[in-house]
């Protein structure tokens, strides 16, 4: 016990409480590091690691941590971290840092309760009343907030927004070591080590509201991307529409010069007066909107660079899939083919997409010719504009989407052909 009188608590909160009941306890409690990380990364589908991890998150709450311990904070961090990265999904970035936003917590808490809220009497600890309620309070907002703060689409964030929180974690993160690794236990100074420990069990509580604004700033991106593409199909609309105006306007002249022209003349002008963009019927690919506006924006940036583009769509008008989601998933596959097609020469740039519901799915293939193609280290394409620290992320993004509604994706490199496929149960 440190040197702070908490005279006026009861001495033992264990009173009356039976071992077996106590165990059972200490069983539930030690389950919310587990419920938090959940909200924050995907576990893999396998009983076996999310056992493994649930064990270690149980570990992780009841882990003594002393000052002046050098021993048991570094290696359980470790040992946490590793078994993070077996048993959850997610790039490199977002393991590390849902361990380190995971065990940063735990850590504060139980220096805290550790050193300031059990009584020993030999070597058995006894708690105090504040250790049960600081532990269980402390995770107990923790996982409310991760519960109502986490974005079902914090998983789309891309690797920068997790190397921030990384970044931010790292100084509360060494003061919590270096006031547990490296205090003397000779030297108490109880409150200093209790400020301490109490701002950084405050400081994890703000990087979870972090998490949130970055899934918020994420999320106003997309919206952002799918108003811009609702707003390229309607200008096209406008422009035909003027187009037709143009027309009407000038039909009595375009009359006029038909009455004065006879045999081929005639026919090669009504011929060029028929394909005016006015007559031709509007762009529409399928009966759902959302999808009908995406490939109708993609069709004019694949003309604007000359590329062949044939689309083969049949998608019904409502389907269970959120618009916002469709519209990042085909318009991430569809960049990346554009991006990929603009590399080769004019007459050899073909894109074929089709998609199709049946049969309770929603599949789709996308082919695109390319010229050469640069892997990641995992296997993805990787991008190939210079700023590859804000571009990379849309097939990253696309295979998100389509695992959230319990798809597949895949693709591959063929001779010159990429090939990708994607289904969605429907």
């Amino acid at each position: 016990m440190r040197a702070v009188d908490f005279s006026l608590f009861p001495r033992n909160l264990e009173w009356g409480i039976g071992s077996g009941a106590l165990f059972v306890i200490k069983i539930i409690l030690g389950s919310l590091p587990f419920l938090f990380l959940k909200k924050m990364i995907r576990i893999r589908k396998s009983r076996v690691r999310a056992v493994a991890l649930l064990l270690m998150c149980e570990i992780l709450m009841w882990l003594p941590c002393y000052v002046g311990d050098i021993t048991n904070l570094p290696l359980m961090f470790l040992t946490f971290a590793v078994t993070v990265f077996v048993c959850c999904e997610g790039t490199l970035q977002q393991k590390l840092a849902a361990a380190v936003l995971t065990a940063g917590p735990a850590f504060s808490v139980n220096v805290l309760t550790d050193n300031y809220f059990l009584e020993f009497n030999g070597m058995r600890g006894v708690a105090l009343p504040g250790y049960w309620a600081v532990r269980a309070g402390y995770w107990a907002v923790m996982c409310l907030l991760a519960r109502k703060l986490l974005a079902e689409r914090r998983q789309e964030l891309p690797g920068k927004f997790w190397n921030l929180l990384i970044l931010l974690s790292a100084p509360v993160f060494g003061m919590l070591g270096a006031l547990v690794i490296f205090s003397d236990q000779e030297i108490v100074n109880a409150w200093r080590d209790i400020s301490i420990s109490v701002l950084c069990m405050l400081y994890w509580v703000g990087m979870v509201l972090t998490v949130h604004v970055l899934g918020r700033q994420q999320e106003l991106e997309r919206k952002e991307y799918f108003y811009q593409m609702r707003q390229q199909y309607y200008n096209a609309m406008e422009r035909q529409q003027k187009e037709v105006r143009r027309l009407r306007h000038d039909m009595k002249n375009h009359l006029t010069a038909l009455y004065g022209l006879s045999g081929e003349e005639e026919k090669s002008y009504l011929t060029e007066l028929l394909n005016a963009p006015a007559l031709s019927p509007g762009r529409v690919y399928c009966e759902n909107r959302t999808a009908s506006v995406v490939l109708s924006a993609k069709a004019d940036q694949a003309l604007e660079q000359e590329t062949e583009f044939e689309i083969h769509a049949v998608i019904p008008e409502s389907i269970p899939v959120d618009p916002m989601d469709l519209c990042a998933l085909l318009g991430n596959v569809l960049d990346n083919a554009l991006e990929a097609v603009a590399r080769m020469p004019a007459e050899k740039r073909k894109i074929v997409f089709s998609a199709r519901v049946e049969k309770g799915l929603f599949a789709a293939e996308l082919r695109n010719t390319y010229l050469f193609l640069e892997q990641g280290d995992d296997g993805r394409p990787v991008t190939l504009k210079k700023d590859r620290e804000n571009h990379g992320f849309g097939l990253a993004s696309a295979e998100e989407i389509v695992e959230r509604y319990g798809g597949h994706l895949e693709y591959k490199a063929e001779e010159k052909e990429f090939v990708l496929f994607f289904y969605l149960p429907v």
